[in-house]
């Protein structure tokens, strides 16, 4: 409350104790007093109101007032009645309240004490007027609703300085800025929390003037500092002081903008520029109607036009002629529809050369959305364009080259025994690219003996299919005693070391393994015996053939060796198994059962043989392998495979 209510309720104070004497004088002194003075009995109707009282109550239209009383009609006042009861049943000596009058021209606000005569269990009520005080200091306190409203909308901090250098308004964004909460920097000296300390000397010597005069070298101005957040990092600011007076003494107003932002940009801005300056590419900015307006050096460089020469020119001055004009209508389309255009010009440098450029125009954009400019960046690509020239040619040649060696490889495969037997076959051979480094064969070794095999040389394309293609050469009956050894030597006869799959495994490795442990391979290979109804096998590290039987059973060929070409040292040895008519034997590369899925889940090795346990006798055996990559390849679902994919189903039809 301000000093003149103070007033106003030290002389209602007075006027009670005057009053609890009860002396009739008194009364005259309450009469006179030009605030409203309300005496209540005891139980809460008016004894007495003074002229004060009267006029303000006949002025008031809805005061409630009931039934016909003293002075002015009155008997008692509802509202007073309500506040006098909690009074007295709270045994309060004194109550303090605001009160409002609506009135036709407005309403009144007073401030109404409560006070209790001791000696006659009365109530004596003073109503203080601070209608104006009240209109006042919504005043102040809309003025300052608006004044708040304005700093918090601005996007700069706005901080109030006293004379003695502290801080006495903080906006939302300098919390923002600085890290400080208002509660934390209201009443701090500003130069110790914010001000970075090489700051300091000036500060001091310019805020000394600045109290004195109101005057200083930073007033008015805008000006580039630094400024220190709570967390003690360092950041540029845009600062403006200004000076008002209050009360005699000097007050200052900054208004700070963080320009970390900007000062970033400029940075990169000024990189930008230099990039593009010092850039191995050629960059050119044109207006709208592609009369150029910037080149970098690199421009100048390489197509030998200098920048006076080119300045307010079009790009067509490079024009080489063979581009056609179509393009370049689609290309001005594309761009002046606001979006990039990427491309390749064969273009003519200033002394007649050709080149070729690489480009990409882009429009650019002011802030509302409109092209203003085109810029184009190109790279000088003609070594590229010769390179991509050879090695296209050079590819082809590759292609057809391959092309002839998975052909060439195709017709090694086997197409019909040479002698009638009882041996069927069929195979699916399916490389992961051209040519496969996955081989298989079957053979007539005698009239009696029927030889096949298959191999995975491990890894893919010509270095593997070479080696499998090799060792298909060496494996055919004709070739096998160009093998040669020291220990083939001492076997003596040819047809026995021909009959020995363990042998031909051994004498293999040792021609073919070297140090370098490149291209190992895995085999199986075996020999039917048509007349004793045998077969004879020898295994190298290769997927275990199925041997399914006519009689519903399954036999997994799972002993053997290592895969060849770890050592020359390695022995293999020769296992036998019992044939009856209709048996079938699965041979298959590792691509079958390792093909992947979208899951990059495998095929297994149980899938198979699940696949030919289902249907064997249902199909015959073209049938039966065609089933089987037709299941793998839904597997894949249109997955590429990695690897080579072979397939052997050989048949044995009985003795």
């Amino acid at each position: 409350m301000n000093d003149c209510n103070k007033s106003m309720q030290e002389e209602s104070k007075r006027a009670c104790l005057l009053l609890n004497n009860d002396k009739s004088e008194y009364l005259g002194i309450l009469e006179n007093l030009a605030k409203p003075v309300i005496l209540l009995t005891g139980d809460h109707r008016v004894q007495e109101l003074n002229c004060a009282a009267v006029e303000l109550f006949r002025g008031l239209k809805s005061i409630g007032a009931d039934g016909c009383g003293k002075r002015d009609g009155l008997e008692t006042i509802p509202w007073l009645t309500e506040e006098v009861t909690r009074f007295r049943a709270d045994c309060k000596q004194k109550e303090l309240f605001i009160k409002e009058f609506h009135m036709d021209q407005g309403s009144l606000s007073f401030e109404v004490e409560i006070f209790r005569i001791s000696d006659a269990n009365r109530t004596l009520v003073f109503l203080n007027d601070i209608t104006e005080y009240t209109r006042v200091e919504e005043a102040l306190r809309e003025s300052e609703r608006r004044l708040r409203a304005l700093t918090n909308a601005t996007q700069d901090a706005i901080v109030f300085m006293d004379d003695q250098g502290y801080i006495v308004y903080w906006n939302h964004v300098a919390e923002e800025i600085f890290g400080y909460t208002s509660e934390e920097a209201l009443g701090r000296e500003l130069h110790k929390f914010i001000v970075p300390e090489k700051y300091f000397a000036a500060f001091s010597q310019g805020f000394s003037r600045f109290r004195q005069t109101g005057q200083g070298d930073l007033l008015n101005q805008v000006l580039e500092l630094s400024a220190l957040r709570n967390d003690g990092t360092e950041f540029p600011i845009e600062l403006s002081l200004s000076a008002i007076q209050i009360k005699g003494c000097w007050h200052a107003t900054g208004v700070i903008r963080d320009i970390s932002a900007r000062k970033k940009s400029q940075e990169q801005l000024r990189k930008l520029s230099q990039a593009i300056e010092q850039s191995s590419s050629t960059v050119l900015i044109t207006d709208l109607s592609g009369n150029v307006e910037y080149v970098n050096p690199k421009f100048q460089e390489l197509t030998g036009y200098t920048l006076p020469e080119v300045i307010g020119k079009n790009p067509r001055i490079l024009k080489s002629g063979e581009k056609m004009l179509e393009d370049y209508q689609r290309m001005w389309k594309t761009i002046t529809s606001g979006k990039e255009w990427r491309g390749e010009f064969h273009n003519r440098k200033k002394n007649g050369t050709l080149f070729w450029e690489s480009a990409s125009i882009a429009p650019v954009k002011d802030k509302d959305g409109q092209i203003t400019h085109f810029v184009a960046v190109k790279e000088d690509i003609t070594e590229r364009k010769l390179a991509q020239k050879l090695l296209r040619e050079q590819n082809e040649k590759m292609q057809t080259e391959l092309e002839m060696a998975a052909k060439v490889q195709r017709e090694l495969l086997p197409v019909a025994l040479a002698v009638k037997s009882n041996v069927t076959f069929a195979w699916r051979f399916k490389p992961s690219i051209y040519i496969s480094g996955d081989m298989l064969n079957i053979f007539p070794l005698d009239q009696t003996h029927i030889g096949f095999y298959i191999l995975d040389v491990m890894g893919h394309g010509i270095s593997a299919a070479l080696k499998a293609i090799t060792l298909n050469y060496f494996l055919k009956p004709t070739k096998f005693q160009s093998l040669g050894s020291k220990e083939y030597a001492g076997i003596g006869a040819y047809d026995d070391a021909m009959l020995s799959p363990s042998l031909t495994l051994e004498l293999l490795n040792e021609r073919f393994t070297d140090e370098s442990l490149i291209n190992l391979c895995t085999v199986f290979y075996g020999i039917i015996d048509t007349e004793q109804s045998l077969l004879t096998y020898a295994r190298a590290g290769h997927c275990p053939p199925l041997l399914v039987r006519q009689s519903g059973g399954v036999k997994e060929l799972c002993e053997g060796g290592p895969v060849m070409g770890i050592s020359k040292k390695i022995s293999y040895k020769n296992y036998t198994v019992k044939l009856y008519p209709d048996d079938r034997i699965c041979l298959y590369t590792d691509g079958i059962i390792e093909a992947q899925d979208q899951q990059s889940l495998p095929y297994t090795k149980e899938r198979l043989r699940k696949l030919i346990c289902e249907n064997d006798g249902k199909f015959d055996i073209n049938e039966l392998a065609e089933e089987v990559l037709r299941d793998v390849n839904r597997h894949m679902d249109n997955v590429e495979s990695k690897d080579d994919l072979a397939l052997f189903v050989i048949k044995y039809d009985g003795g």
